[in-house]
This record gives C-alpha cells, sequence and structure tokens, in this order.
C-alpha cells in the first residue's frame, strides 16, 4: 500500500519536474536568440502547472514535498525564465535599467512564492490567491515579449515592476478554481495565448488583455457568490 501511494505520488512530481526542465530549457534558448521557442516553453510550464495539482488531487497524492517542489519549479518557470526572455528579448537596450526591471520582476516571483509557503490560509483557500500567482504574472509578461518589437521598451520595465508589484499585493485575486471559471475560459485563453505567438499585432495584443481582464472580473464575481454563499446560515 505504501508502496503504490509513492508511485502515485511520482506521477504529478514527474509532471513538475517537466515544468521545471521547460523554464530551464526556455532560459537556454533565449539566450541564443529564440526567443519565440523560450516563449512556447514557457506556456509548456504553464500547463504543466495546471496539470501536476489537478493529477495531484485525483490521485489523493498530495504532499508537502510536492507542493515545495512546485515552488521552486515555479520560481524558475515563471519568474527567471520570463525575467531573463524579457531582457534577453528588449530590455537588454536599456542596460542596467533593463537588468534591473527583469531581476526585480524574478526575485518578487520568488518573494511571493516563499510567502505563499508560509501562508497556510491561502494554501486551504482555493477560491482566491492573495496577490497575482506567478503563472499569472508570467503569462501577462510573455503577452509584451511578444509585441516586444512593436512596444518600446520602457513599456516593458513597466509590466514587470508592475507585474512584480502585483505578485507581492494583497489584490485579491481568483484562483481560478471556483465556481466563476469553467474549462472554457481555460481553452479559450489556451487559443487567444496561441493565436497571439501566431500573429501578434496591437489588436490581438489588446483583445488578449481584455479577454484576460474580463476573465479576471468573472472568475472574483464567482468566487466572491461561491463564498457568500457558503457563508450563509439555515435558520431553524
Amino acid at each position: 500500500m505504501q508502496i503504490t501511494k509513492s508511485l502515485k505520488g511520482l506521477v504529478p512530481s514527474a509532471v513538475t519536474v517537466t515544468g521545471m526542465a521547460s523554464g530551464f530549457f526556455a532560459i537556454l534558448v533565449s539566450r541564443r536568440g529564440a526567443i519565440g521557442t523560450a516563449l512556447v516553453l514557457v506556456l509548456v510550464a504553464i500547463l504543466c502547472d495546471i496539470l501536476d495539482g489537478k493529477l495531484a488531487r485525483l490521485l489523493k497524492a498530495s504532499s508537502r514535498f510536492g507542493a515545495e517542489l512546485d515552488s521552486f519549479a515555479d520560481a524558475i518557470s515563471f519568474g527567471v525564465a520570463p525575467g531573463l526572455i524579457l531582457f534577453e528579448s528588449s530590455l537588454h537596450r536599456l542596460g542596467w535599467i533593463g537588468g534591473a526591471a527583469s531581476f526585480f520582476f524574478a526575485a518578487m516571483a520568488v518573494v511571493r512564492l516563499a510567502r505563499f509557503n508560509l501562508d497556510g490560509s491561502q494554501q486551504e483557500r482555493r477560491d482566491v490567491f492573495r496577490g497575482f500567482s506567478t503563472p499569472t504574472a508570467a503569462i501577462y509578461l510573455v503577452s509584451f515579449i511578444v509585441m516586444g518589437d512593436a512596444l518600446p521598451a520602457e513599456v516593458g520595465v513597466f509590466y514587470a515592476v508592475a507585474l512584480g508589484l502585483l505578485m507581492i499585493s494583497s489584490v485579491p485575486t481568483p484562483a481560478f478554481k471556483g465556481a466563476g471559471v469553467s474549462s472554457v475560459f481555460l481553452v479559450f485563453g489556451l487559443v487567444n495565448t496561441a493565436v497571439l505567438l501566431l500573429r501578434p499585432g496591437f489588436w490581438s495584443f489588446a483583445w488578449w488583455n481584455l479577454y484576460n481582464l474580463l476573465v479576471l472580473l468573472l472568475a472574483y464575481r464567482g468566487s466572491s457568490t461561491e463564498r457568500g454563499e457558503r457563508g450563509k446560515t439555515v435558520p431553524i
């Protein structure tokens, strides 16, 4: 029985390590100028991050080790990798300012993950996070990197600093696990991201950001409704 449980625990951990590998190789290929490939690898890491948690719950294989491993993988895939890709793609033109902004994003991602691990109440509540999650911040940074040639590098500095601050803020953010978000939103979001990667342009960039803002608002509204229903008392 113990062996079976250990084998079940290996499945989500293997997916987590795959996501970590995607982030690591995203860094390597971005250093060689393959920015498009690096961005695809970051998206693969995001898919792995979604799957490992679902598999852990499905197999009833959640563990403290898996949670810690997931945080270390996220630090690489959604903190260090996007920060370095941002620098390699556009912020290198700004010298030390670009380097500082890229590092700030990566550092705030690590701070956000450390705070999340220490805050047991957040891990118990699956409907809302305090501050942007690292995958959410990473995907927004990816949206700018895709448009890096069409937008000034200074906009990238703004994105890096703003997203870094949002990660460590107390802004309530939907965890995309409550009643307000369905698989349809997730699939449509991935399709939109693929379109943005394949056909980058101002209107696709604007639509992508507006769509994600809409999902955030609907998800938060849904999670708030769900919390309100749970808090209602039934008169005796």
